[in-house]
């Protein structure tokens, strides 16, 4: 899975110039996200500003990263 933060970076680089307002930002990234991780926010509050959003969703990628087992060495 590629990281929730390089992804964001990547994403907002090319979305701040369509001069889309943070709802229709939060849901554009949303329909980008992979099936794990837009499955993990169900029954989050997502609404407001696009950082406390981002904030949420890279701790709900965090959370399924530390819950997912390692391969052994």
């Amino acid at each position: 899975m590629k990281s929730f933060l390089v992804y964001f970076f990547k994403f907002n680089y090319y979305i701040k110039e369509t001069g889309w307002n943070d709802f229709v930002l939060i849901n554009s990234l949303i329909k980008s996200l992979s099936l794990k991780l837009k499955t993990s926010l169900i029954g989050i509050d997502l609404l407001g500003a696009l950082n406390a959003c981002v904030n949420i969703i890279n701790k709900q990628y965090n959370n399924i990263l530390r819950l997912t087992p390692k391969p052994i060495s």
